[in-house]
């Protein structure tokens, strides 16, 4: 994407939460190649985001932060982003960062006049080493100096993954605490719909349908349900509506029931796991990581 100001987002006139966001590879003729905030006298919450390889001609090329905002950062990455002035980002008025991963660290950053810059603890400047992963090409690698590296308050945690007790909801990555950049802190669950999904509460069309584990590597247990016995097929969707394979279809029994869907052939990334019975429907969302 390309733009004046903000190449790839722009933010003006009112106090905002900016988390969870892969920004990479826009370009801004003027200010904020990545982001352009212009919220005068209002307060950016900026967490959790990663941004990438973003570039403007004059002014901040990762994050252009003007005017009289309060712009509170934390547990992000920003990384090759260009400009003339303030190369990854450029700050006027007064900011917070702590527990971020920036290329060049304070050096990187241009304050305008009489803009004030806490540094707080935890901020680092080292290679985040980036892999590509079924998301995108900006999931952390097990070696991330990244991983459990974000703020390590409680409510900053990356969510707890329901079926594995202690460790975190993929694609956080080591233990609770934040991972810093787009796919760690509390808006995981949003970039795979599994923060919602992993204990359904029970259905009102009488249609039950789990996967585990989730995300799965080879292969995956599907457990399907109906309130009554009666005909059912249970499919497994790419995103595209392609089906990849029918994993039951036939007469359900009354109980819970199993398959296993053998993921050994297909691709990493995103599928549907589809329960339809009597006319009625339930979905899953299911990832597969490599």
């Amino acid at each position: 994407n390309s733009g004046q100001f903000g190449g790839g987002l722009r933010c003006d006139g009112d106090s905002i939460v900016v988390r969870n966001n892969v920004i990479v590879g826009n370009t801004a003729v003027l200010a904020g190649g990545g982001v352009h905030l212009d919220l005068d006298g209002y307060v950016v919450q900026f967490t959790n985001n990663t941004i990438v390889g973003n570039s403007s001609g004059d002014y901040g090329g990762g994050l252009n932060s003007t005017c009289d905002d309060t712009l509170l950062a934390f547990n992000n990455i920003f990384r090759g982003n260009t400009a003339p002035t303030g190369p990854e980002i450029l700050l006027f008025s007064y900011n917070e960062f702590a527990y971020n991963d920036i290329e060049g660290g304070q050096d990187s950053i241009y304050l305008w006049s009489g803009a004030t810059l806490i540094w707080g603890p935890g901020n680092l400047d080292e290679d985040p080493l980036f892999e590509a992963g079924p998301l995108s090409d900006y999931h952390l690698s097990s070696g991330s100096p990244c991983i459990d590296a974000g703020n390590p308050a409680p409510e900053y945690n990356d969510p707890e993954d329901p079926l594995n007790p202690g460790y975190p909801l993929w694609p956080a990555l080591g233990g609770l605490r934040n991972d810093m950049g787009a796919y760690g802190g509390g808006g995981v669950g949003y970039w795979v719909g599994i923060e919602e999904e992993t204990v359904p509460p029970a259905p009102s069309n009488g249609l039950t349908l789990r996967v585990f584990p989730n995300p799965c590597r080879g292969s995956a247990t599907l457990v399907f349900e109906l309130a009554q016995p009666g005909p059912a097929d249970l499919r497994v969707y790419d995103l595209s509506g392609r089906l990849v394979e029918t994993l039951f279809s036939g007469d359900m029994v009354s109980g819970p029931m199993s398959c296993n869907f053998d993921a050994g052939s297909v691709p990493a990334g995103l599928y549907l796991a589809v329960l339809r019975s009597g006319g009625r429907m339930a979905t899953r969302r299911l990832v597969l990581v490599r």
